[in-house]
């Protein structure tokens, strides 16, 4: 999606994220190349035919996990958009998106046994089971405002 300013023409990847949950935990994936804590996300590809799909390849590719070890249980109702900051920017220039615009789903684990970042390259360091409040106060901090937008939509809150 491209929005006209007065000076640029700005440009958001469209993207989809996931809040995975296990029993009353949530899952956090570790990034260690951004020292930050966020949700399984990625972007929507041409030959994606839905966000749905998106979000289960993105499912596949970060964590190796396959339909049957999982459901989606909600899609948010609207796109919320994040700014990337400026080192990400600069790391970035090729591709002339200042952020992204994601997609939010609510995803219910059956078992955090078949996760295995070891099987293939991922784009994880770790993950881990947290209490809702203790991941929220971890979460990325130039990504919260989407994720804690979609929390809110969901009826989650870090109080």
């Amino acid at each position: 999606m491209e929005l006209q300013t007065e000076n640029q023409t700005e440009k958001f990847r469209q993207n989809v994220a996931a809040l995975l949950h296990y029993k009353d935990k949530y899952l956090g994936c570790y990034r260690a190349c951004y020292d930050s804590w966020q949700t399984v996300q990625g972007g929507i590809e041409d030959f994606d035919l839905s966000p749905r799909e998106a979000m289960i390849r993105e499912m596949k590719e970060e964590l190796f996990l396959d339909k049957n070890n999982y459901q989606i249980h909600y899609q948010s109702k609207y796109w919320r958009r994040y700014r990337f900051t400026n080192n990400i920017l600069k790391r970035q220039k090729k591709n002339n998106y200042i952020g992204q615009e994601q997609m939010w789903f609510l995803v219910e684990l059956f078992s955090v046994d078949d996760i295995d970042l070891k099987k293939f390259q991922s784009e994880f360091d770790k993950v881990e089971l947290f209490s809702f409040s203790d991941f929220y106060a971890k979460y990325s901090p130039w990504k919260k405002a989407p994720f804690a937008d979609f929390c809110l939509e969901v009826n989650l809150t870090h109080e």
